[in-house]
């Protein structure tokens, strides 16, 4: 019914009404008497809330929509009570009246009714009157929350690593508003403030006093404070250094490599977790320790040649929280195979007996022929080498 509304503002009476004339609407399904009436929005905020102690401007208008002139009255009615009368003589068809309300309500929910009472020989009334629900109670503040990982275990992460911090729970209560800003104090000397509720962050050491403050769109803020303790672990491996080839730059074992790991917890708490060594992606083993903070574990692993094909291995420790240590390269042979020629046969037999008794550090004690790594050449090995006789590389 109403395509557009051309307004100009003639006068504005300050606690009454505000009258306006010469305003051509763009009419149709014209009527001899049709009055329609309307709130100007916004009323109030968007959400209808309006905050306690607060003023707000209410703006009521009737339009002439019939084709004649009509001596009109508009009406404001809270909650069913008449707060407002004002009219206006003479209202030439296609113009409108404004009425202005300044309000300043307590708490509580109201119906805001604008009303215009039919004029003579009206009948289509439904359009006399709008009205708009408005909620008024206390500012509320946003809530503020977050959560982050990856954790060893809750609310506890390792230092040094890309922690993922996520404020998406944080909301606005009661639909007030929206949150548009995230600031964040990690209590390292560092803050960021951003429009996202996801950041990355990393620690070193120590317990850090996350605080996030949230402001949504009214300026209203809130905040929320979480510790943060972090795990300092490092971890050394060190294959048995008899079997290291200085010539060929890599470890190599025909037998058992002994492995050893060096676990560190350079934390402040005691942190129980699971330690595993790998050959390339193949586990070795893995062992579970409880060390306290400042303190260190020796943890010794085996790599068996039997499960292995001939070949290069990278050693790596790996503990929870993308901690991984490797450095080491191990040349894997056939189990027995001393001179590495691709058969265990009498000739690696000969070798082994032929520095029997031999310790590491003795002039004739070599690397290859000490099969179980304990530094010293002895029945052990001879036992391995025969145990394997006649084999050859597949």
């Amino acid at each position: 019914m109403l395509k557009r509304i051309v307004c100009g503002i003639m006068l504005m009476l300050i606690l009454g009404s505000i009258f306006f004339s010469a305003i051509m609407l763009v009419r149709s399904d014209i009527v001899e008497h049709d009055l329609v009436v309307f709130w100007n929005e916004p009323i109030v905020n968007e959400r209808n809330h309006l905050r306690n102690g607060t003023s707000t401007v209410l703006n009521m208008t009737v339009f002439n929509n019939g084709s004649s002139v009509e001596d009109v009255i508009l009406q404001l009615l809270i909650n069913g009570t008449y707060v407002l009368n004002s009219s206006m003589p003479n209202l030439a068809p296609g113009h409108v009246f404004w009425s202005t309300y300044f309000w300043v309500p307590e708490e509580g929910d109201y119906y805001l009714t604008a009303y215009a009472p039919p004029v003579e020989n009206e009948t289509h009334t439904a359009n006399n009157n709008d009205t708009k629900w408005v909620r008024v109670c206390p500012d509320k503040s946003p809530i503020a929350s977050f959560t982050f990982e990856p954790e060893i275990e809750p609310n506890i992460i390792f230092v040094d690593k890309n922690v993922t911090f996520d404020a998406s729970a944080s909301n606005d209560d009661l639909d007030w508003g929206t949150i548009v800003r995230y600031e964040w104090d990690w209590n390292d000397t560092t803050t960021n403030t951003t429009t996202e509720p996801i950041i990355n962050h990393t620690f070193t050491s120590g317990v850090f006093r996350v605080n996030l403050t949230v402001t949504d769109d009214d300026g209203e803020t809130w905040w929320i404070i979480y510790y943060v303790p972090t795990v300092n672990v490092t971890l050394d491996v060190k294959p048995c250094q008899g079997a290291f080839n200085e010539t060929a730059g890599l470890y190599e074992t025909a037998g058992r490599l002994p492995i050893n790991v060096t676990v560190t917890n350079n934390g402040e708490f005691t942190e129980t977790f699971t330690v595993t060594v790998y050959a390339n992606d193949t586990t070795i083993g893995n062992r579970t320790v409880t060390i306290p903070a400042g303190g260190s574990e020796n943890i010794d692993f085996s790599l068996d040649t039997s499960v292995f094909q001939k070949g290069n291995y990278s050693i790596s420790a790996h503990a929870p929280g993308n901690i991984t240590y490797a450095d080491y390269l191990v040349g894997v042979y056939l189990t027995g195979d001393v001179d590495h020629n691709g058969a265990v046969n009498i000739y690696d037999v000969v070798k082994i007996t032929g520095i029997y008794g031999s310790e590491l550090g003795d002039p004739e004690f070599t690397y290859n022929t000490d099969l179980d790594c304990n530094g010293k050449i002895q029945i052990y090995d001879v036992v391995i080498c025969t145990g394997h006789y006649g084999q050859e590389d597949p």
